[in-house]
C-alpha cells in the first residue's frame, strides 16, 4: 500500500495477512497452467499444484466479496482492475529471496512470519501450510479454522481495492488513512478475529483514541485493530470513514460530528439481563451521571448525580443501561464552544450512533426526560420496544416557554432570525437547537403511527418546568395507543417529593411497568 519508505514495506510484512501461492526459485514451475477465471495467472510450486482448484477457487471467491463490499458502501472496484497474478510460496527461505529482490530490500527485512502483501497486480501468497503455522504463532488463543485462509486473501484484496480508491480520491495512497484504521478496515471486512456468536463489547472513545496514539509508534496486536474498526463500524457510516480517513482531523472529527464526550454500556448486576434502556438527557449540559459538572452551580442538578442512582436501579434489576455525556461535557467541567455547536441534527446522530451500541439480545427502551422527549423521533423508533417519558413534551417546546412565562412561538421565532445559530440563550440553550425545535410538529404525532409501542409517561403535578398538562395531552391525543399515563401530585420535574432527592419512587414506578409489558425470565 503506502509503498514510499522502507518502514511501510516493513509494515506490511510483519503483520499482514493475505492468500495465495507463489514460487520462486528452484520450485518454480515452467508453465502456468489456465486458472478458473481467464487472465488470473497463478504460479505454483510443484508441491503446491494439486491445489491449484482450490486455490483458484478461493482467490476468485474473494475477489467477488471485496467487489460486493465496496459496492454496498457506494465505491466502484472493479474486480479485472485489482490482481492479474498470485505467486504462492511453499517454502519460507525462497519467499524472502523472491520478495526481497522484487522490492529491492536486504531479506533480512522480511519476517519469518510473513503471509503476503500485494504490489501493484501481483497478490504475494505463502501456502496454506505455512500460514497456519503463522497464524497459530501470531495468535495462539484465537482457534484455527479452514476459513482463515480465505480470510487473508480477502484482507490483502481489500488493501489493494482500498488503496485504488485513495489514489482516485485523493491521487496518493496515503489517503487510506493512519495504519489502524486500514488495517482494521481489512481486518472487518474480511470478518477475522471476530469473537464466537458477534458478541463484543464496543471499545470507549478514550480506548479507541488511546490505541490509535499509540500506533503511531508501534504496530499494534493485529486483532485489536479490528476490535477498533467494528467499534467504530458500530456508530459510524463506513463510507464516511473511507472519505475523510485521509483528513488530518480524521479521529477529531468523527469524535465532535457523531459521538458524546464520554458514555457508557453497563452491564445489569444479575446474571440473566432483561434488556437494554438508553436514557436520554433534557435541555441543560448534563454529562454521564447525570448532573451539570459547573463548580459552584448553586443547583439541584450541579449536585446530584441523578442518572448514575437511576442506572443503578435499573441494573439491580437486570437492565443494561446505556448513559452518555452531551457533546462537549465532560465529567469534569464544559467544553462552552462545542457544546454550543449541538444543534438538533447533531444530537439526532449521536442518538442514532449510540442506539447502535445498545445489545441486541432482549426489549430495548428508551428513558427521554424533559426536552429529550422532543429527541425520541430521531431514533429508529421501528426497533425500539418501549418508551418511558418524564416531564415529556406532547406538543412544541414553545408552549413550555409560553407557560413559564416567555414569548409566544411567532415572537420567539422572530428573536432567534436575528442572533447566530451557535450563540446560548441562558446555560441550557444554544439558539440552533432551540430554533429547530420550535419548528417541529407536536410531538404526540411522532408516536401516533406506532399503536402498539409500549409508553409510559410520567409527571409530577407539581412540575415548575414542564407543566403537567402536558400529561393529559399525551392521554387525549393518543388514545389508540397503549399508553400508561401517571401524574403524582407533590412530585417535581424529576418525579420525587419536592425539596428532596429520592429517586426511589421513580425508578420503582419504572421497574413495575417494565415488568407488567416485558416480565422476565
Amino acid at each position: 500500500m503506502k509503498r514510499d519508505s522502507i518502514a511501510w514495506i516493513w509494515t506490511f510484512f510483519l503483520c499482514s495477512i493475505l492468500t495465495g501461492c507463489a514460487l520462486t526459485g528452484k520450485g518454480r514451475p515452467r508453465s502456468e497452467p489456465p486458472t478458473v477465471r481467464p487472465g488470473l495467472r497463478l504460479q505454483l510450486p510443484p508441491s503446491l499444484e494439486p491445489e491449484r482448484g482450490r486455490c483458484s477457487r478461493e482467490i476468485d471467491a474473494a475477489l467477488d466479496r471485496v467487489v460486493s463490499w465496496f459496492g454496498e458502501y457506494g465505491f466502484a472496484v472493479l474486480k479485472e482492475g485489482l490482481i492479474d497474478r498470485t505467486l504462492v510460496f511453499d517454502d519460507r527461505e525462497e519467499a524472502k529471496v523472491e520478495l526481497a529482490a522484487h522490492f529491492g530490500i536486504d531479506r533480512s527485512m522480511i519476517p519469518e512470519t510473513f503471509s503476503g502483501t500485494v504490489d501493484g497486480k501481483t497478490l504475494f501468497l505463502v501456502s496454506r501450510g505455512i500460514y497456519e503455522e503463522n497464524y497459530t504463532h501470531l495468535y495462539p488463543d484465537i482457534p484455527w479454522t479452514e476459513e482463515e485462509y480465505g480470510r487473508l486473501i480477502a484482507h490483502e484484496l481489500v488493501h489493494r481495492a482500498h488503496s485504488l480508491i485513495a489514489l482516485e480520491r485523493f491521487g496518493t495512497e496515503d489517503g487510506m488513512g493512519p495504519r489502524w484504521f486500514f488495517e482494521g478496515l481489512a481486518i472487518t471486512l474480511a470478518n477475522q478475529f471476530a469473537p464466537p456468536g458477534g458478541e463484543e463489547e464496543p471499545l470507549s472513545w478514550k480506548e479507541i483514541a488511546d490505541h490509535a496514539t499509540r500506533d503511531r509508534e508501534k504496530i499494534l496486536w493485529y486483532p485489536v485493530y479490528g476490535r477498533m474498526l467494528r467499534s467504530l463500524a458500530a456508530s459510524f457510516p463506513v463510507e464516511h470513514m473511507i472519505a475523510h480517513a485521509y483528513d488530518e482531523d480524521f479521529l477529531d472529527r468523527l469524535s465532535r460530528d457523531y459521538l458524546p464526550s464520554e458514555f457508557v454500556l453497563e452491564r445489569p448486576d444479575r446474571s440473566v439481563t432483561r434488556g437494554s434502556i438508553l436514557l436520554i438527557h433534557g435541555s441543560a449540559p448534563f454529562d454521564l451521571d447525570g448532573r451539570i459538572p459547573i463548580e459552584g452551580l448553586d443547583t439541584p442538578y450541579a449536585r446530584e448525580h441523578f442518572y448514575r442512582d437511576l442506572a443503578r436501579a435499573f441494573r439491580g434489576a437486570g437492565w443494561n443501561v446505556l448513559r452518555y455525556s452531551k457533546p462537549g461535557v465532560h465529567r469534569g467541567g464544559i467544553d462552552e464552544t462545542r457544546y454550543a455547536e449541538t444543534d438538533l441534527a447533531l444530537l439526532g446522530r449521536q442518538l442514532r450512533n449510540l442506539w447502535r451500541f445498545l445489545p441486541g439480545a432482549g426489549p430495548r427502551i428508551v428513558f427521554a426526560w424533559s426536552e429529550g422527549s422532543l429527541h425520541v423521533g430521531m431514533l429508529p423508533l421501528d426497533e425500539v420496544d418501549g418508551v418511558i417519558l418524564l416531564g415529556g413534551i406532547a406538543t412544541n417546546i414553545a408552549d413550555v416557554i409560553t407557560w413559564q412565562g416567555g414569548p409566544s412561538k411567532e415572537e420567539f421565532v422572530e428573536r432567534l432570525a436575528g442572533m447566530g445559530r451557535h450563540e446560548m440563550i441562558g446555560l441550557d440553550r444554544p439558539v440552533g437547537r432551540l430554533a429547530d425545535e420550535l419548528v417541529l410538529p407536536d410531538n404526540w404525532r411522532t408516536f401516533e403511527a406506532r399503536e402498539d409501542l409500549p409508553i409510559l409517561i410520567l409527571h409530577g403535578e407539581a412540575d415548575r418546568e414542564v407543566p403537567a398538562g402536558q400529561a393529559r395531552i399525551w392521554k387525549d391525543r393518543l388514545p389508540e395507543n397503549d399508553l400508561t399515563v401517571a401524574v403524582k401530585a407533590g412530585f417535581d420535574h424529576r418525579f420525587m417529593p419536592e425539596g428532596a432527592y429520592d429517586p426511589e419512587p421513580l425508578a420503582n414506578q419504572i421497574l413495575a411497568w417494565l415488568d407488567r409489558i416485558f416480565p422476565g425470565p
